[in-house]
């Protein structure tokens, strides 16, 4: 979701700024089979302008019509059925076969929303975020609470209610186990229902080669949402006119060690500079980093001479260091232009790290539903 997201915020603050009122919705839970999962957004301004989605277009009509009236007390919840006989008056009859929960609110009332999604894709720093989605109080529906990893506090005024407390320790919890779900708790005696939610970066590329064979990946990449980096000895190539759609262009130079380009664990890169010198040096960099995903550009031997020379520099058995990487480079989908090598190396880079096998879906009836609504 990075490039929606990206869309979301621009949306809302292009709204804000013009002081126009926006509503925003959020699937905080999925029964069955649907296309969007927990943490998919939809925002609305009241001049008719949307950025993101909530279903794969069973629901977005009916929200947009409905979520200014069903807001105007403040948050509201609401299940939506796409069961093709579902007779019930929240169905839509589409035989999707799931059922959607929906938290509709006012953009005005979800600031720690909006902050923890600009901390996300501006500053690339993760957090919590637990909102109550269900509860007898109604004065509690919609109270949250949004925990950064970066630095560890809480987007409050500094005023920690009981129900701030526990949200607060559900917020580290979610932290710690990175990943977003529903679940209960007890609250005053009664069951609340809870989403926490864990917001991440957008993923990271670094790709190693300004060539033309570079252009195609980044125009991909951008599309994904993703934050670019290209980086190159050759100065005149690498260079913004060239690759206006990177977050960063860096010229690199001579047995260059890339610490200034501040990689992290879990980031992705590919190299495609088509020169082995270079290519020896990058890898030699990157090869002790533990990273999402490693793709080389070229065939397997010229991989393997480059690995025979450079694992034993940090100690690293060569074929051990050739399992960390993916070479040659992408998923096969047949020989073609530099546009069909950009699909299959951004393919293989989200199959990895969404850890996947990039296998046919149809192959798996187990897979097919991630993809109904």
């Amino acid at each position: 979701m990075p490039a929606e997201t990206r869309k979301l915020l621009k949306l809302w603050s292009d709204a804000r700024s013009r002081g126009e009122e926006c509503a925003l919705a959020t699937v905080v839970r999925v029964a069955g089979s649907s296309y969007r999962k927990p943490g998919a957004r939809m925002l609305l301004t009241r001049g008719d302008q949307r950025a993101g989605t909530v279903s794969g277009g069973c629901l977005e009509g009916e929200v947009t019509r409905k979520i200014w009236w069903l807001t105007e007390h403040g948050h509201a919840v609401r299940d939506y059925s796409t069961s093709y006989d579902d007779d019930s008056t929240q169905s839509y009859g589409l035989g999707c076969d799931g059922v959607v929960t929906l938290l509709l609110e006012r953009a005005s009332g979800a600031n720690e929303v909006f902050e923890s999604l600009r901390n996300a894709v501006e500053r690339r720093i993760a957090s919590a975020m637990v909102t109550v989605v269900g509860a007898n109080d109604a004065t509690i529906l919609g109270k949250r609470t949004a925990l950064a990893e970066e630095p560890p506090s809480p987007y409050s005024n500094g005023h920690l209610d009981d129900l701030d407390h526990l949200l607060l320790r559900i917020a580290r919890e979610t932290l710690c186990a990175r990943e977003t779900r529903t679940i209960s708790a007890q609250f005053r005696g009664s069951n609340i229902e809870l989403f926490a939610e864990y917001i991440v970066p957008p993923p990271a590329l670094f790709v190693f080669g300004a060539g033309d064979d570079a252009q195609p990946v980044i125009h991909l990449a951008h599309a994904m949402g993703w934050e670019i980096t290209v980086a190159d000895g050759r100065s005149n190539l690498a260079t913004h006119a060239r690759f206006p759609l990177a977050h960063r262009v860096a010229v690199l130079s001579a047995n260059d060690d890339l610490q200034d380009l501040a990689i992290r664990s879990g980031d992705s890169a590919v190299v495609l500079t088509h020169s082995y010198i270079q290519d020896l040096s990058i890898l030699r960099a990157l090869l002790p980093m533990r990273l999402g995903y490693l793709g080389v550009l070229g065939p397997r031997r010229r991989t393997e001479r480059i690995i025979d020379e450079v694992a034993p520099s940090f100690g690293v058995d060569p074929a051990i260091a050739l399992e960390s990487l993916r070479s040659p480079v992408g998923l096969d989908l047949g020989t073609g232009s530099p546009d069909v090598i950009a699909l299959s190396i951004v393919a293989e880079i989200q199959a990895a790290l969404t850890r996947r096998s990039a296998a046919p879906l149809n192959l798996s009836s187990s897979l097919a539903p991630a993809i109904h609504g």
